[in-house]
Parts: C-alpha cells; sequence; structure tokens
C-alpha cells in the first residue's frame, strides 16, 4: 500500500467497514487530532462542573457520525442532542 497513490475515499470506507487502511493519512490524522481536542475539551469541562446543556455541545464535537435513532433508548438522548439552541 503506498500512500501517495492511496484513494483517501476508498481507505476511509475501508476503515468504516474495519478492512484493511492505512492510518497515517493526513484526513484521518487531523480526525484523530480533533478527536483528542474535543475529548479533552469535554473531560475538562465536564470535571469542573459545567452545565449539561454546555455538555451536550461539546458531545457534539466529539462524535462524527450522528446517533443511531432506531434503538428505543437512544430516541431522548437524539433529541437532546440535535434540538438545542
Amino acid at each position: 500500500m503506498d500512500p501517495k497513490t492511496l484513494d483517501l475515499a476508498e481507505n476511509r470506507r475501508c476503515m468504516l467497514a474495519g478492512e484493511l487502511y492505512y492510518a497515517f493519512t493526513p484526513d484521518l490524522t487531523q480526525d484523530r487530532t480533533r478527536a483528542k481536542v474535543a475529548c479533552n475539551a469535554y473531560n475538562t469541562e465536564s470535571a469542573n462542573g459545567a452545565s449539561r446543556r454546555r455538555l451536550v455541545e461539546l458531545w457534539k464535537e466529539c462524535v462524527i457520525h450522528p446517533l443511531a435513532s432506531t434503538h428505543p433508548l437512544m430516541s431522548p438522548l437524539t433529541h437532546l442532542l440535535q434540538h438545542h439552541p
């Protein structure tokens, strides 16, 4: 697998499918950095007693993919994450 000729979309598809992929592409590295910063912000503010609204805002920064709405236990959480001002 040559990183210089790698199709980034196909590489991401392989990753999401649980197949062999190259982890050190610029887009995946950027995603990991973004997730690290977002998770650190969430953990810091959570430990310092941030409001529930603020924690929901920070959680939305941590996740890329929307929550599955098919699971009945997820519907209240999905509502909180999608409908706040």
